[in-house]
């Protein structure tokens, strides 16, 4: 009887909410799906509508934009027949994906915010391919109405750089595109076409190997250029990223969207107050937070290293990881990072109505300290210039003094002893191999092995106090510290140097070395008719012969080739910091050295020729500059030696000299030919 009355009761709900079967029905589709083209308003009364290849227009009273973020790589317009998107849960972006150009998928990330009145596009592009891809990116932009004034709105922080476009309209509104951030070292280069309402922004990009690489561009309206430049400056990059995953954030390369992070984890900021972020908050994934003033004076970290104290006003955060035994991070207004744990179990907070609440550690996420009032708008951990500096494994970030003493490194070409004047950087983790990496400051890198077990170092920057771990505590800013080689996975000593030019000397290896510098000394090479004595010096390029074994391919300063094997082992190379090493013959695939020096009978052909340039007939001067251009690019590095000492008429036809056979050489290359040099005269 109960089960009957059950499915009559069942039976009559279902007749009298038949909406509830529809929701069910409707429950059904896909989830994270909507239909295109998709309108929404915003709180500015604009409609926008994005369509099927996430172009964006308006709709209305007023529509400013007849086509937006319309996506172009190297001149290919994006197209898809699909009419739908997916909508990213997290985000609340929608996402269209499934363009393919050349071997680049692109994925682009729309997110319209009605609150803030503007549509923000992340655009994502994976290179598929083994190797390196170069794409110019374009996003074009036309306008309705008619535009009247354009002002491309330049970075505070360097003028050449533009971070929005923003152009008035007839209708008395202005149209909006922002991009790029303030200090960004990729912005786009934003211009007006032919077509007085269409504007192009264009952005070349580099695709390392299976690598992804995002753009970002917002789209707004304003009432006249004055209120959209307002708008563009009183917006935070912060706020256009903060329902932005972290690792798409950390792609974006036009605007600067890692200043707040250290590694992946974010540094909590305040605004007018400071911040801690409580553990465990709401079931909807939100942290309690407690806004007020931070009141201890110092921090005390206990690390493995030693107890660093570091004064209240030069730290910016702290973030604790770990969820058994958390272990803390602090980070300093100057870029360094200290882990480890709190001597103080609590952090002191002083809250609005004045009372003072002591936190336990155990309790908090995270704090962060308000912006202080010297403290530059964008701050950029990874563009702090750069010092010496010791990364751990662990995230910490310590600044020391350069160590005074010789780096003993052993490499495939023996035991080196390195100034560390000419030592960059060491690597002392890689995806390349198991090994350490040493890079020096003229630009070669060489894998092998520190020859220690671990550093000793002094502390250096922050203004801390420190003091080692359980001693008696000590002042000094100049702690030295002991930390092993195991822990440290990079130790900086000075910038990386940029690109070599193309008159830089290189010797690359076939094990992936680069050594920059010559060849010091003569090399005996065995050819099918004698033995020849070639001076190192006037090489100008070595490579081992194509399915010749050992043989190596000779091509010398007056355009001479010849072939044969090099009767040593190793050759003696001379580096551009001073450093020489023996470098194994068998390793070797390739010496260039764009400038050799001509031979000994040319030298004293070119001396004899410079003499004359100082001549009192004219004439005499005229031929021998001349002869000196005839004789071609191999005497540029005797001309740079001898311009010194010569008399102002001479120096200024040497320098002619030169600028015209580097003329010559560009033009030569790029027409995939050379010039012969003329031989010494008897």
């Amino acid at each position: 009887m109960m089960k009957r009355a059950f499915v009559l009761l069942t039976v009559i709900i279902a007749l009298l909410c038949p909406t509830t079967v529809v929701f069910a029905q409707r429950a059904r589709r896909p989830a994270g799906t909507v239909s295109l083209p998709y309108n929404i308003s915003d709180s500015q009364g604009n409609q926008w509508t994005i369509y099927q290849n996430a172009m964006l227009q308006q709709r209305g009273n007023m529509p400013i934009f007849s086509q937006g973020a319309m996506l172009m790589v190297n001149g290919d317009q994006i197209n898809s027949n699909t009419n739908r998107a997916t909508r990213d849960d997290k985000t609340g972006e929608l996402v269209f994906d499934g363009f393919n150009i050349n071997g680049v998928n692109v994925t682009r990330r729309v997110l319209v915010r009605p609150d803030a009145g503007y549509v923000r596009y992340i655009d994502v592009f994976k290179n598929l391919q083994p190797q390196a891809q170069s794409l110019n990116v374009q996003l074009q932009t036309r306008v309705n109405f008619g535009v009247i004034n354009t002002q491309n709105l330049a970075d505070p922080s360097n003028a050449e750089n533009s971070l929005a476009w923003i152009a008035q309209t007839q209708a008395n509104r202005a149209a909006i595109v922002i991009s790029a951030g303030k200090g960004t070292k990729h912005a786009m280069t934003f211009m007006q076409q032919n077509d007085q309402n269409l504007g192009q922004a264009d952005l070349p990009l580099t695709l390392p190997p299976s690598k992804e690489v995002a753009v970002m561009t917002v789209y707004a309206t304003a009432a006249s250029i004055d209120a959209g430049t307002q708008f563009v400056t009183s917006l935070k990059d912060n706020d256009l990223l903060k329902d932005c995953s972290i690792e798409i954030r950390r792609e974006i390369v036009n605007f600067n969207t890692t200043e707040s992070f250290v590694g992946d984890r974010e540094i909590l900021r305040g605004t007018s107050n400071d911040v801690i972020e409580l553990r465990g908050g709401n079931p909807n994934g939100a942290l309690d937070q407690l806004h007020g003033t931070l009141k201890d004076p110092s921090f005390t970290v206990h690390t493995f290293y030693g107890d660093v104290t570091l004064p209240a006003d030069h730290v910016v955060g702290m973030i604790s990881i770990g969820q058994f035994r958390p272990r803390q991070l602090m980070v300093t207004s100057d870029g360094q990072v200290f882990g480890g744990q709190l001597a103080k179990a609590t952090v002191t907070l002083e809250l609005f109505n004045g009372q003072t609440a002591d936190v336990p550690l155990a309790q908090i996420a995270r704090f962060g300290y308000r912006k202080r009032p010297n403290e530059p708008e964008n701050t950029d951990l990874s563009a702090l210039p750069v010092r010496p500096m010791v990364l751990l494994r662990s995230g910490d970030r310590i600044a020391i003094a350069a160590p005074d003493g010789p780096i003993a490194f052993l490499s495939r070409y023996g035991a080196l002893s390195l100034p560390t004047r000419s030592i960059s950087a060491v690597s002392f983790q890689s995806d390349e191999n198991s090994v350490h990496t040493l890079y020096l400051t003229d630009g070669s890198h060489l894998s092998g092995l520190l020859q220690m077990q671990q550093l000793t170092v002094q502390l250096a920057g922050t203004g801390s106090a420190t003091q080692p771990a359980a001693t008696q505590p000590e002042t000094s800013a100049s702690q030295t510290v002991t930390i092993p080689i195991a822990a440290i996975a990079r130790l900086q000593l000075t910038a990386m140097p940029g690109e070599l030019d193309d008159q830089t000397p290189t010797l690359q290896l076939s094990n992936n070395d680069l050594l920059v510098g010559r060849i010091d000394g003569d090399l005996k090479v065995d050819t099918a008719f004698d033995t020849l004595n070639v001076p190192g010096s006037e090489v100008h390029t070595l490579n081992h012969a194509r399915d010749a074994g050992s043989d190596v391919q000779i091509l010398m300063w007056d355009q001479t080739r010849l072939s044969g094997s090099i009767n040593a082992v190793e050759i003696p190379f001379k580096l551009v910091g001073g450093t020489t090493i023996s470098a194994p013959v068998a390793l070797i695939d390739a010496y260039t050295q764009p400038q050799p020096q001509a031979s000994a009978a040319m030298k004293q052909q070119i001396q004899a020729t410079v003499k004359d340039l100082a001549a009192d007939d004219w004439k005499q001067r005229e031929k021998a500059e001349a002869a000196l251009v005839a004789m071609g690019t191999a005497v540029v590095p005797e001309l740079k030696q001898l311009e010194p000492a010569q008399p102002p008429e001479a120096q200024e036809r040497i320098e002619a000299v030169v600028r015209k056979l580097t003329d010559k050489k560009k033009s030569a290359g790029a027409a995939g030919g050379g010039d012969a040099p003329v031989l010494p005269q008897d």
